[in-house]
């Protein structure tokens, strides 16, 4: 019995040590953590990348005053941090300078339409096209497009949706190939993309049975209720082909989805709609709008 007792007592005392270690490494652990909280939370911000950037480029135009470049990427900086009166100084020298006018003239038009003074940037969104409309490469030029949307975003600001439409309506798609021979053929994907995200959809009964089984019932997009869609072609043969060849894909079917799945909750956000599922069909919105508020 007095070994019994003895080996309890010790075994006692070991839990007990045990637990005061423990209890102890808790106690450093929960102290250690508050110490490294503390010094990551007062610690002063280490300045943010645009920050230094903007600090070397203000360098940089105070020795080369002259030099366009840097300028125009001091600019882009200031427009990143927000300070765009300062971002549209550096453009109205660009400008001044008379070169880079389409960058430049971009630029300040962003500008302008952050600071709401949309008058004024739908005058440098008009240089901008003015600029490069007439250009070789005008098909395919992202700032013209760019300045499209831009007098179509201040025309429906300004409660002018047939200006916008006169600025949006176009769909423009490019394809990076060889040789077309019909021109309709690129035209498809962004049809598909039409019939998936507004009218195509696989409808089951409680049977399971597929009740959509015609095209009387499951819909698919007609010429009639089809955008005009106008295609730029940027030829680069493939070196690794015989006769340069290669396939265009269906890029015109993925940003398609999107953009108008966009376009349509943007409509109906007056009425708290919110898109979560496609296709968006017209009985859809309807029941959205009255009850749901989802589609």
């Amino acid at each position: 019995m007095k070994t019994l007792d003895v080996a309890r007592r010790t075994s006692d005392e070991e839990l007990s040590r045990w637990i005061k270690r423990l209890s102890l490494i808790l106690v450093l652990g929960v102290l250690a953590f508050g110490a490294f909280y503390a010094v990551d939370r007062w610690r002063p911000a280490a300045p943010a990348i645009v920050d230094q950037q903007v600090v070397t480029l203000e360098q940089a135009v105070r020795d080369n005053p002259n030099d366009i470049a840097v300028r125009g990427q001091l600019a882009d900086a200031y427009a990143a941090k927000g300070r765009f009166e300062d971002a549209i100084g550096q453009y109205d020298v660009i400008i001044a300078a008379g070169v880079s006018l389409e960058p430049a003239n971009l630029g300040r038009a962003r500008a302008l339409q952050a600071l709401g003074r949309l008058d004024e940037a739908a005058a440098a969104f008009e240089a901008v096209i003015a600029i490069a409309k007439d250009g070789e490469m005008a098909h395919v030029d992202l700032s013209l497009q760019a300045a499209y949307y831009g007098l179509g975003w201040i025309a429906m600001e300004q409660d002018r949706p047939l200006d916008a439409i006169t600025h949006l309506e176009r769909a423009v798609r490019l394809e990076d190939s060889l040789v077309y021979t019909e021109p309709s053929e690129f035209h498809f994907p962004p049809r598909h993309a039409l019939g998936a995200v507004l009218l195509e959809e696989f409808v089951y009964n409680e049977d399971g049975q597929l009740v959509t089984t015609s095209f009387m019932d499951y819909m698919k997009p007609v010429a009639a209720g089809l955008p005009h869609f106008e295609t730029g072609h940027i030829v680069s043969p493939c070196p690794y082909t015989l006769l340069g060849t290669k396939s265009v894909g269906e890029g015109g079917a993925i940003g398609s989805l999107a953009a108008v799945a966009n376009a349509v909750e943007d409509a109906l956000s007056p009425f708290g709609v919110k898109v979560t599922s496609l296709p968006i069909t017209p009985e859809k919105v309807v029941r959205a709008v009255k009850e749901t508020k989802v589609i």
